[in-house]
């Protein structure tokens, strides 16, 4: 924990900790630099101003373009020339993934669900970005070739294995109304999705980032409660992305995703507005997105939180 309590020192632990990170994964982080703050405000964005809001995160500018144009290459982003400038939006495929993931990201963690159970069971040979999908959309492993999910976005599901035709042959089950025992389903859970490893990494989640429940927003510059939002969204992301979120009656005993889901929800809110006007600045083409923007996200992790005491 920082030594000095001010807010701005804080933030800057914070930034240096993602800084630190080996692989920095840049692609990664602009991806959830997109999905949290560009999509919202209509997807598009001048190189230009991509380029100034990374620099907020010490991302030089070579590498912001380098990883721009990778992420359009991989469809993420659609790439436009306007004479020497570059204006990027959101790809198909990066669009269809981003809302996917928001829904699991900004969901209430615990909130009641029905089950929709679903076994697939892929065939020899299934390369590993068909793997890395199923386990974006929340898909555990059971073994090799087989993964389960206990509510997953079906037609999203379809999707990845039909793109690919070494995985279309996979072999699809479901059973939305199964009839193990809860002790089943929760054995089930633990080892299909390594619940002791994703469990660990809440409570670092919690260790690291509870202090800043004595933030105040009006201690933060805007670029610094935007730091603050996307460090937050990015690291909350890596958990939530790998969790099955099961209904609470199913997890184990306190389970840390659901407090990491309720600070997350009560600091986002607080950095809100700040961070928004960071955007203003920093990306002026967004501003006529900008309202609607801020009653969509507002309405993030199950709507605004009242008092940090509401998540305590």
């Amino acid at each position: 924990m920082c030594r000095d309590p001010s807010p701005v020192a804080v933030i800057r632990e914070a930034l240096e900790r993602f800084r630190s990170r080996r692989p920095l994964r840049t692609g990664s982080f602009l991806v959830t630099l997109w999905g949290d703050a560009v999509e919202p405000r209509g997807g598009a964005l001048w190189l230009a101003s991509l380029i100034r809001i990374a620099a907020l995160f010490g991302l030089g500018e070579r590498l912001v373009r380098t990883t721009a144009t990778r992420l359009a290459a991989e469809g993420w982003l659609a790439r436009e020339l306007h004479g020497r400038r570059s204006l990027y939006r959101t790809g198909p495929e990066g669009r269809a993934w981003i809302r996917t993931a928001a829904r699991r990201i900004y969901a209430v963690q615990g909130a009641p669900r029905p089950f929709d159970w679903h076994l697939v069971v892929l065939p020899e040979g299934v390369p590993e970005g068909v793997r890395r999908a199923l386990r974006w959309l929340g898909c555990g492993r059971l073994s090799g070739d087989v993964y389960v999910h206990p509510a997953p976005e079906r037609e999203r599901l379809l999707a990845v294995l039909a793109a690919d035709p070494r995985a279309a042959g996979a072999l699809v089950l479901r059973d939305p109304r199964p009839r193990a025992d809860p002790a089943v389903l929760r054995e089930l859970g633990r080892r299909a999705w390594r619940l002791e490893e994703l469990e660990a990494g809440y409570r670092d989640f919690l260790r690291r980032f509870a202090p800043w429940r004595a933030l105040d927003p009006a201690g933060l510059s805007p670029e610094d409660a935007l730091r603050a939002r996307l460090l937050l969204v990015h690291d909350y992301r890596r958990l939530v992305l790998a969790d099955p979120l099961m209904p609470a009656d199913l997890l184990p005993a306190d389970w840390p995703g659901l407090a990491a889901c309720r600070l997350c929800r009560d600091l986002y809110a607080r950095l809100l507005e700040p961070s928004e006007r960071a955007l203003d600045t920093r990306a002026p083409e967004t501003r006529g997105h900008a309202a609607q923007a801020r009653a969509w996200l507002r309405a993030r992790f199950g709507g605004p939180v009242e008092a940090a005491a509401a998540v305590a």
